[in-house]
């Protein structure tokens, strides 16, 4: 059984001491959250740092939110290419849609990003893919 942790946090220190402890314990993986904001910092940058103190332990985000209103598929790419070289290959790219809107919606919007129902972020994504 692979065990990974999902974590979200802006404490820089403490991602890297977590991360660390994961990769020494053998654990899978670590997933960290992607929003604008504060709850965590930029997810591609911190996976990156991340993927450098680590060895074993493969990194990615939660979900890569594939809202077009944040970013654009091509700069996605770039950044899930670039973890992917700096990990050495450790990199998981995981999408979706994102939370609930009840969620999501407090997270995202105040950013000036749209976060529709569901049924319009999927219809969205799968314009965009």
């Amino acid at each position: 059984m692979d065990v990974a942790l999902e974590v979200w946090s802006a404490d820089i220190d403490r991602l890297t001491e977590t991360a660390r402890l994961a990769d020494r314990l053998g654990l899978h993986a670590l997933y960290l959250g992607e929003s604008p904001n504060g709850l965590n910092l930029d997810c591609f940058t911190t996976l990156a740092a991340l993927a450098s103190v680590t060895e074993q332990l493969r990194v990615g985000p939660v979900i890569a939110c594939i809202v077009h209103d944040y970013r654009s598929l091509a700069l996605l790419a770039k950044q899930a290419a670039t973890v992917a070289v700096v990990s050495g290959g450790r990199f998981d790219f995981r999408t979706g849609v994102g939370a609930a809107r009840a969620f999501g919606s407090t997270w995202w919007e105040p950013f000036g990003v749209r976060y529709g129902a569901y049924d319009q972020r999927l219809a969205l994504s799968l314009i965009h893919i």
